[in-house]
């Protein structure tokens, strides 16, 4: 935290220490009341007053706000390393999330979004098509497509997943989930749904990639490359925040009877208790 370094000039030893306990301690000093700072500096309330003032802050809460800026500046774009602590690890976990996300929302095209949430519900069967981190995103969808009643294959056997499709008619609709676009696992029943004028949807990184030259839609997430990869975990984030979109706009339309289907289910499943 280089903004408040304690070499700054004109500081008193107290204020100096103070400085460096923050610089020691800023995880958790946005939570720590004026009083508590001061008791673990072994100072008082007044001398933390004025050192915020010192550096330009009419009072410690603003004082704290900066701190808190500086702090996710920092660590906005931060790589994960080895050497990070739990609190860093998690501050840049959820700030990874909550950016890629972003990332995510301004690459989406909201008509295309729309006319792709009628075909899945129009769809006679879904086929799903991914493997891997992909695959776990598949899975997800599958399990809410098929709990509203929707015809939908997927298997983790990529092999078998494959050879569904070959029963496929132009009334169904592929889904494939590759965030490289170069999944072969992929790539291979998408490209037989598409000469089998099946409509083809796909959700894969930005960028050019076989997958988008195969599907009729494309859905784009970020790409990020880090030291210790937090991109597979961004990824299937990404790739579920986009199915997860298309299973609630499908249910829009048909809450009540959705609601009886839940309320079913829930029953049934209380008998497995």
């Amino acid at each position: 935290m280089t903004i408040f370094s304690p070499n700054i000039n004109g500081l008193t030893k107290s204020e100096q220490r103070i400085l460096q306990f923050i610089q020691d301690n800023h995880i958790s000093v946005e939570t720590m009341t004026i009083q508590y700072l001061a008791t673990q500096c072994n100072t008082s309330t007044a001398t933390v007053s004025r050192l915020a003032k010192k550096l330009g802050f009419s009072n410690f809460h603003k004082f704290k706000l900066e701190l808190l800026n500086t702090k996710y500046d920092e660590l906005y774009d931060a790589q994960i390393t080895s050497a990070d602590s739990v609190e860093h690890l998690v501050l840049k976990l959820a700030n990874s999330n909550m950016t890629s996300i972003q990332e995510t929302l301004s690459l989406l095209n909201i008509e295309e979004l729309k006319y792709v949430v009628e075909l899945v519900r129009n769809a006679n069967t879904i086929y799903l098509f991914g493997v891997g981190t992909s695959g776990t995103v598949c899975s997800d969808f599958y399990y809410k497509l098929n709990r509203l009643g929707k015809n939908c294959i997927y298997t983790q056997d990529s092999h078998i997943q494959t050879a569904s499709i070959v029963s496929a008619s132009p009334d169904d609709i592929a889904i494939g989930i590759s965030y490289s676009g170069t999944t072969k696992e992929v790539l291979v029943p998408l490209r037989f749904a598409a000469s089998h004028a099946l409509k083809t949807i796909a959700i894969t990184g930005v960028g050019t990639s076989p997958i988008v030259n195969i599907c009729d839609f494309v859905f784009r997430i970020p790409r990020h490359e880090q030291e210790l990869r937090v991109g597979a975990i961004d990824s299937r984030n990404n790739s579920m925040f986009l199915t997860d979109l298309l299973y609630l706009a499908m249910i829009q339309e048909d809450v009540s009877q959705l609601k009886t289907i839940f309320e079913t289910t829930k029953d049934l499943t209380n008998l497995l208790k």
